[in-house]
């Protein structure tokens, strides 16, 4: 019976031991483990973008960047930086995109422009909450991805001196619109962009502090004043799994993982750039050859839209000037003052004339050439 009570009261004791004894490690503070988006599967490095990538697009080995890849099915003249919306972080402008692998391509790497292949993503290892830089005027906001090769260091930010970015790369919208969330609709077409340009100037601001990249790209004040909105600065947390981003409660989540800047691997099924350029229907990329968009029907209803899109921002543009000399007219009672500004008027609306012209032909004239592509790959595909 000593016995039996004996080891009741050992079994006690140990159950009693377990539930209150504390590693010693924990006299240091609590564990902290590593969170699941960035545990090392061996997928951490610039590789772990291969396989993920691989089904939404093409991988092509392209010199000088490597492997670089194109996405598939994005429709019409697609564009990066355009489906989507702008959100004003902790991290200063922050793109939030639509497609589904927009957590990767619009915060690591860069975009580059090849005639052959078209828009192309090159893989890169430092998270940014958008890889672009910015014009603006009163009227009009703009964004440009940042091409491959500007290098940006976490410690001194650009160690590149200037760079240029063709005017076909902007992207440019009515400053008014900025804050919409699907600013795919009221991207003007890239036929007015050199115009644009004309009356716009140029930000980098693309800074680094405390080892993370800050875009702080239009003035906030600026766009408060021209959209007439409020707008709160939401925090960025990390998402666990790749994912679009979510934005709740003035909080947004989104995968960013740590990413070693090396890879000694490969993808798993890539073409070189030759293959690519004579298979550009199966990479199904923006330009020179068109992408899914196969329907004439649709292709020519996406290019009406465009075509309406470039006649009110045209009008709009010419009543501001008009207005804007009608202002200085008012100000002055001066015969001759008035009169240098009416001539200063009619020259300025001259010229806009001109530009106006020029656009609405360059784009008649990509409507006439992406049309009859759309018009020999349905015959193409008819003959199969």
């Amino acid at each position: 019976m000593k016995k039996a009570i004996y080891f009741v009261l050992l079994g006690i004791f140990l159950s009693a031991s377990c539930i209150f004894y504390v590693p010693s490690d924990y006299s240091r503070g609590p564990r902290e483990y590593p969170r699941e988006d960035t545990v090392d599967y061996g997928r951490t490095d610039i590789s772990y973008f291969y396989d993920y990538l691989s089904p939404h697009g093409l991988w092509i080995q392209s010199a000088p960047h490597g492997y670089v890849w194109v996405p598939r099915r994005m429709g019409y003249r697609w564009r990066p930086y355009t489906m989507g919306h702008w959100a004003w972080t902790d991290y200063g402008w922050m793109w939030i995109a639509d497609e589904e692998w927009g957590w990767a391509c619009f915060h690591y790497g860069r975009w580059g422009f090849d005639d052959d292949i078209g828009w192309f993503w090159v893989p890169g290892a430092v998270w940014a909450p958008a890889w672009v830089v910015w014009r603006s005027s009163p009227d009009y906001f703009g964004w440009a991805p940042l091409p491959p090769g500007v290098e940006f260091s976490l410690r001194t930010g650009f160690r590149s001196g200037a760079f240029d970015i063709p005017g076909r790369h902007w992207i440019f919208i009515e400053s008014r619109y900025f804050l919409g969330r699907r600013l795919d609709s009221y991207i003007l077409p890239y036929e007015r962009n050199l115009t644009i340009m004309r009356h716009t100037e140029f930000h980098r601001n693309l800074v680094a502090r405390d080892n993370r990249v800050f875009n702080e790209g239009i003035d906030i004040d600026t766009v408060r004043r021209v959209t007439r909105q409020q707008i709160s600065r939401q925090t960025v947390s990390e998402g666990r799994r790749a994912a679009p981003a979510r934005e709740e409660l003035g909080r947004i989540t989104i995968y960013k993982p740590d990413i070693r800047d090396s890879s000694t691997g490969a993808p798993k099924r890539y073409v070189d750039k030759e293959e690519a350029r004579r298979d550009l229907d199966q990479a199904k990329i923006w330009d020179p050859k068109l992408p899914r968009d196969d329907d004439p029907a649709v292709v020519r209803k996406k290019l009406d839209q465009e075509a309406e899109t470039l006649e009110r921002s045209q009008i709009e543009e010419t009543r501001r000037v008009r207005q804007k000399y009608a202002d200085k007219e008012n100000e002055t009672r001066d015969s001759v003052e008035k009169s240098k500004i009416q001539k200063a008027r009619d020259a300025e609306l001259e010229d806009l004339k001109k530009s106006h012209d020029e656009e609405r032909q360059a784009l008649s004239e990509r409507r006439k050439k992406d049309e009859e592509q759309v018009k020999k790959k349905v015959i193409k595909k008819t003959e199969k």
